[in-house]
């Protein structure tokens, strides 16, 4: 039996063409010819892309609309539920570590409960931090103010 090269409903149940016409040299030779197509018939790549509707960017759910604003309330919503979840972990902590520990400062002496002691050497880490962090801020403001004068000076 020829090849040919039809879709499989194009035949009978016992695997006949349809058309009962077989594909031969000649028949393909037509289907195959290399005779250049009628003018008409020829679409430029420019109407084709004229006649086609644009198609649309995929929506993405990250867009600008779908954002939440970041404002001041945001912020200090945020800060306000991150310190509730802070100050629950140093409850657990304190309330966990109950064992009483002597804590020596120079020449003071006393007996605390492990937790509260930790937490107010905690606290003082903080506040040397921050007090360590304040006059860096002064130093940089005061040299911005030099600078400031310095500018409006030479004006």
């Amino acid at each position: 039996m020829p090849t040919s090269h039809r879709a499989p409903d194009d035949f009978s149940a016992d695997n006949e063409p349809v058309d009962a016409a077989p594909v031969t040299a000649e028949n393909r030779a037509v289907e195959i010819s290399s005779e250049p197509a009628a003018v008409e018939s020829i679409i430029e790549p420019e109407q084709i892309q004229d006649e086609q509707e644009p198609i649309p960017a995929p929506m993405s759910a990250h867009t600008d609309e779908n954002k939440i604003p970041v404002t001041k309330l945001v912020r200090l919503w945020s800060a306000t539920i991150l310190g509730i979840i802070l100050l629950g972990l140093l409850v657990v902590f304190i309330v966990q570590n109950q064992q009483l520990v002597t804590v020596r400062f120079f020449a003071a002496q006393g007996e605390l409960n492990l937790g509260i002691a930790l937490f107010i050497a905690a606290l003082g880490g903080v506040l040397v931090a921050t007090v360590l962090a304040a006059i860096r801020v002064l130093q940089i403001r005061a040299v911005a103010r030099r600078e400031r004068k310095a500018q409006t000076k030479r004006r």
